[in-house]
């Protein structure tokens, strides 16, 4: 289990990836669909709704806030006795990653923490990512594996 898991900036790069992707592709269905019921009015009732398509270029969100819960991974069995045997040789590794599994939502029974992520695009249409704590605060956490 040591080897897996991938850094949280690597989590957050994905998810900022993804957010950007998703709101391209809504940009594009949005303009579509603006460009389809114009031709139809305008052909039934003669009404022209494109004047304004400048102007409604980006109907999207301008915020995407997600929440998740990571839930802390305990070392296997074997890897940690190897850990145990190898300290009682004197040869002793490195200590292990902060490992942990993402899910949604608030799960108050289980320990763990809470972690926001907010994606949002300014007046100037350039995109940021943030996260609640900072991403470097958990810079030595690596995520396992994604629970829905």
């Amino acid at each position: 289990m040591d080897n897996l898991g991938i850094p949280f900036s690597d989590f957050l790069s994905h998810i900022f990836k993804e957010t950007i992707r998703a709101d391209a592709e809504m940009q594009l269905l949005q303009r579509q669909a603006w460009i389809e019921l114009n031709k139809e009015l305008r052909l039934a009732q003669g009404l022209n709704l494109g004047e304004g398509l400048g102007q409604l270029e980006y109907l999207g969100l301008n915020e995407v806030r997600l929440t998740f819960w990571a839930e802390p991974v305990r070392p296997g069995f074997w890897s940690r006795l190897k850990r145990w045997v190898r300290s009682l040789l004197g040869k002793p590794e490195p200590v292990a990653k902060l490992m942990y599994d993402i899910s949604s939502g608030l799960r108050a029974e289980k320990s763990g923490f809470n972690i926001a992520v907010t994606v949002s695009r300014g007046q100037d249409k350039k995109y940021t990512i943030k996260s609640e704590p900072d991403e470097k605060e958990l810079g030595d956490v690596y995520v396992t594996r994604l629970v829905a």
